[in-house]
């Protein structure tokens, strides 16, 4: 995802669970006073539930002029990519279809030392993703700009 959408990181806290709020989306947090949707990426994108543990984090991002957070499994690093570094998304169908921009290699200086592949990472535009109808978010999000 982009650098610039992210306002921070935090540690995961458990949520404020809502009544009728979708199964991807874990409930809300007070962040200094502005109430936070928190999304579980593990959930929206077909993956087994994750174990929350010390390594679990909330990204915090700025989408559409809201404020949403999203758990993942860890965060490792920033990494700065050029165009020459990033491949077209293969075409997919279905419901994901669109927000895969591209697919990012990094040269084997970035790999670790036990594995000297090169490192593969999917290029994601979270706005097309947080904003997939089957996911439930689009008018909290509505409802949060205003």
């Amino acid at each position: 995802m982009d650098i610039l959408q992210v306002q921070e990181i935090r540690r995961y806290e458990p949520p404020t669970r809502l009544a009728g709020a979708g199964q991807a989306i874990k409930g809300v947090v007070n962040l200094r006073g502005t109430i936070v949707p928190v999304v579980d990426l593990r959930t929206v994108l077909g993956s087994e539930a994750a174990r929350v543990d010390d390594l679990t984090v909330v990204v915090v991002l700025n989408v559409l002029h809201s404020v949403v957070g999203v758990v993942v499994d860890s965060v490792s690093d920033v990494v700065a990519l050029n165009s020459g570094q990033i491949h077209p998304a293969p075409d997919l169908s279905g419901e994901f279809q669109g927000f895969i921009l591209g697919i990012a290699t990094l040269p084997q200086a970035f790999a670790s030392a036990a594995d000297m592949t090169d490192r593969v990472l999917i290029v994601a535009d979270i706005e097309t993703l947080l904003t997939a109808p089957h996911i439930g978010l689009q008018g909290s999000l509505d409802s949060l700009s205003h």
